[in-house]
């Protein structure tokens, strides 16, 4: 077939390798009859071209050779039609997330949908692809199903901060459903300013800040590696907002658990602790140490941060008066029975 001939081998065509699958059908073969009851043409001639978008919608249909001029001009015409096309390797991420996404999501895991399907972010708008490729709608519909998920969620959050008696669940809401759902483009500004509009008021505040905590801790428990930090986020909420909505929940979620909580201990005095860099650190200190001999034995703190997470610390990278008062609390710790 001489058109055929030529998409293969005229070099101004070149550039549109690959963006089109040639077919070739006879029209006195069992096929035809199929094809031409779903696509029209125009004219009576042999050969027929037709151009068939991914989806399946007509772009073009007419009888002749379409000598000269008229091929190119008439592939850049259905161009303006055909949406985005993608190169083999952005088809192979936008599979490859899609079929992840897909697989989350029947499991039940938004959160990680969310994260997978966000990779498709790279190709273009997410829930607007703008491409007529199959993966690209499917992609498509599942980003919508999620910003729409995402929505309710944020309107449900938000009736339930609205009233007094729900304000706790209100504020864990927001907080779960902004960690899931906020990376959506669509819903990326609306979760802002949820969370903007409720730290200016003064009754949700607070509220917010522990929901944030509880919606963390939630998170970890799931994970084996998680549970210790998990545990102390928990606990130490419950010892220093004793009797509180917050406080019992977090109570339920461990014995829910089934987890064996360590004793609540007084809540650790947090401070200021300056590095001999400038930088600073609001954590306790809870333990101390000489290192390794290979070390020579330097001296470290372990700094215990609000979240729970112990980081350590040589004593020569403090400050000198941070120094001093970390050397302090190392003589504290030792008349309390501390390390030795």
């Amino acid at each position: 077939m001489a058109l055929l001939a030529r998409l293969q081998t005229d070099q101004s065509l070149a550039r549109y390798a690959g963006w089109f699958i040639p077919l070739k059908i006879e029209t006195n073969g069992p096929e035809w009859g199929k094809w031409a009851s779903q696509y029209q043409h125009e004219g009576n001639a042999i050969p027929i071209v037709f151009v068939v978008r991914a989806d399946g919608q007509q772009l073009f249909g007419k009888s002749g050779s379409m000598p000269g001029p008229e091929l190119p001009l008439m592939i850049e015409q259905v161009l303006g039609q055909a949406g985005t096309i993608y190169s083999d390797a952005q088809l192979q991420i936008l599979n490859s997330s899609l079929g992840k996404a897909k697989e989350l999501f029947a499991a039940g895991d938004t959160a990680g949908t969310v994260r997978e399907l966000s990779k498709v972010g790279k190709l273009g708008a997410l829930g607007g692809l703008g491409s007529y490729a199959q993966a690209a709608i499917e992609a498509d519909d599942l980003a919508k199903k999620l910003v729409e998920q995402g929505g309710a969620a944020l309107k449900a959050a938000n009736d339930q901060l609205a009233q007094e008696t729900t304000r706790l669940e209100g504020a864990l809401a927001l907080s779960e459903a902004k960690r899931i759902y906020g990376a959506l483009p669509p819903l990326r500004n609306d979760f802002a300013a949820a969370a903007s509009a409720a730290r200016k008021d003064p009754h949700i505040r607070e509220l917010l800040r522990l929901a944030e905590q509880l919606d963390e801790a939630r998170e970890q428990l799931k994970k084996p590696a998680g549970q210790r930090r998990a545990l102390t986020v928990l606990n130490r909420l419950i010892s220093e907002h004793p009797g509180t909505p917050a406080a019992k929940l977090a109570a339920d979620w461990l014995r829910a658990q089934n987890l064996t909580a360590p004793t609540v201990e007084p809540a650790k005095t947090l401070h200021v602790w300056t590095s001999d860099q400038g930088t600073t650190l609001e954590a306790a200190l809870v333990d101390f140490g000489y290192g390794q001999p290979e070390t020579k034995k330097e001296p470290y703190v372990i700094l215990e941060k609000r979240d729970g997470q112990r980081v350590q610390v040589p004593l020569d990278r403090l400050a000198a008066k941070s120094q001093e008062e970390a050397i302090e609390n190392v003589r504290r710790l030792r008349a309390a029975g501390g390390p030795k």
